[in-house]
């Protein structure tokens, strides 16, 4: 018998309206057989948002000079990016790990970049059908099904 979802990726900011659509992703895999792909996105951007606004300009400003340099970045960036990545990479196992709990089989996935672009990659890597993901009311699901065109990749998305 074939199942109606057999992919079902589920974009996270670990939001409290990120968890909802995870265990709505949960839910929907295990009545329907699908594997679940749990992605996080590191944006660059974003570490730079959590920063104080003097740190941010000054953040900022290395890293434009750095960039017309052409130097590496500093050692402040990449112990930055390394504890946004170990903070991530034990939410998604933690949330991973429920899921699999529960019986339901799940990969997680982080990668950096800007989360529209790497959101549509990795639909278009992993195979899936159908795109669980949360929404504040911001517009974000429109604006990011703009980029997207379902009919060239089957896959359906749901918020």
């Amino acid at each position: 018998m074939d199942t109606v979802f057999s992919r079902i990726l589920v974009p996270t900011d670990f939001s409290p309206a990120s968890e909802r659509a995870w265990r709505l992703a949960q839910r929907m895999a295990g009545a329907c057989g699908a594997d679940l792909v749990l992605l996080h996105v590191l944006d660059a951007d974003d570490l730079l948002r959590s920063l104080e606004p003097e740190e941010r300009r000054a953040e900022a400003w290395t890293r434009h000079a750095a960039g017309e340099l052409g130097i590496a970045p500093g050692p402040r960036d990449a112990e930055v990016r390394q504890s946004a990545q170990d903070w991530a990479e034990g939410l998604l196992e933690r949330w991973a790990a429920e899921a699999r709990g529960a019986g339901v089989p799940v990969k997680a996935e982080l990668r950096a970049g800007r989360a529209r672009r790497e959101i549509v990659a990795a639909v278009k890597e992993t195979g899936a059908d159908l795109v669980v993901l949360s929404t504040q009311g911001r517009g974000g699901v429109d604006r990011f099904i703009g980029d997207f065109l379902p009919s060239e990749q089957g896959a359906g998305f749901f918020s």
